[in-house]
């Protein structure tokens, strides 16, 4: 309904390197999200809408206060879909909310519970129509859980398999851990949104994750419709390792999959419990592209090197130039 059309594209994906940022693809509307009124307006206290592209929410508890929970999401949307998904440069430089919808506790809350949705817009694109944001927020439970905090509705981008509803959640324990005493994180990734395939070549792709207790990250196909709803398992044919978290797939359908996983922390590598489960729905886009199979990425000397860490002081600025150099298979 909205036409508008975004003024910017500043986002990299390629199949193996990931540069330590998340940005987010949104694209179209399909007939069946405009003939689906009904459905829509039921889920409306859930969900903003269709086209989801994209969906993560971590946590970590409060260093002071009982039973505090921080967390972060970062959501994808179709640009155009609605005003209030409209993201700018002078949105981004206001800082003002977009989206809609909650997150809501669907198990271990006494109570109707629930955590906005809306999120800080932090890039936009004119040509695929996409807006991309974050946000972290804070709630305190009546309790130590297990809380299971989802967000839910309809619908995704049109799939080559799976699609329609989508549903991201995460469990929250605030109990004390038995081995140092202390209230579990979760574990994190900076995985890209979406990553792009050459028709007809076969990848690992990483997914890179990481967990500020040291914890083990283990990482699974997500199941179930409270997990993953319409795209559990919507890569067919593609296998996955835990540790470390590794997609293999021979892209041999053009289109757009969703990859749906969850991921958990685990005190040890033998561990069978896991402490929390993350979620991590985002997209592969199969394409015939001009460069073959054997096409690599390299970095140039004057982009920092993987695991730099880099402090930035509150209200600063930091500004860094990433070169990157590809060559085509053969070459």
């Amino acid at each position: 309904k909205n036409p508008r059309i975004l003024e910017n594209s500043n986002w990299l994906s390629e199949p193996i390197y990931e540069i330590a940022a998340v940005f987010f693809i949104v694209a179209g509307m399909t007939t069946v999200g405009r003939e689906a009124t009904l459905l829509l307006l039921f889920l409306l206290s859930g969900a903003l809408g269709s086209h989801f592209r994209f969906g993560i929410i971590t946590w970590k508890p409060d260093a002071t206060q009982t039973n505090k929970v921080w967390f972060q999401f970062k959501l994808a949307w179709r640009r155009s879909f609605s005003s209030s998904l409209y993201c700018d440069s002078s949105t981004i430089s206001s800082n003002r909310l977009v989206g809609g919808g909650s997150w809501s506790c669907v198990s271990g809350c006494s109570g109707t519970a629930s955590i906005s949705a809306q999120f800080y817009c932090t890039s936009f694109s004119t040509s695929e129509d996409w807006t991309q944001g974050e946000r972290t927020v804070q709630y305190s439970f009546s309790g130590t859980g297990p809380f299971t905090i989802r967000f839910s509705g309809c619908c995704w981008i049109g799939l080559v398999s799976g699609g329609g509803s989508w549903s991201v959640q995460t469990v929250v324990d605030l109990r004390r851990r038995s081995d140092n005493g202390k209230i579990n994180s979760s574990p994190i990734s900076a995985t890209s949104p979406i990553i792009r395939l050459q028709l007809g070549c076969s990848y690992s792709v990483p997914i890179h994750t990481d967990d500020p207790d040291g914890d083990v990250v283990k990482c699974r196909w997500a199941s179930g419709s409270s997990e993953c709803a319409g795209v559990c398992n919507a890569v067919p044919g593609a296998t996955l390792t835990r540790n470390p978290c590794v997609i293999i797939y021979t892209a041999n359908r053009a289109g757009w999959l969703a990859v749906a996983l969850t991921l958990e922390d685990f005190m040890t590598s033998t561990s069978s419990v896991p402490l929390s489960k993350v979620p991590l729905q985002f997209l592969f886009h199969v394409a015939q592209r001009g460069t073959g199979c054997g096409a690599t990425i390299s970095f140039a000397s004057s982009t920092l090197a993987d695991n730099v860490c880099v402090t930035v002081s509150p209200g600063s600025t930091f500004t860094t130039k990433i070169s990157v150099t590809e060559s085509a298979s053969g070459t």
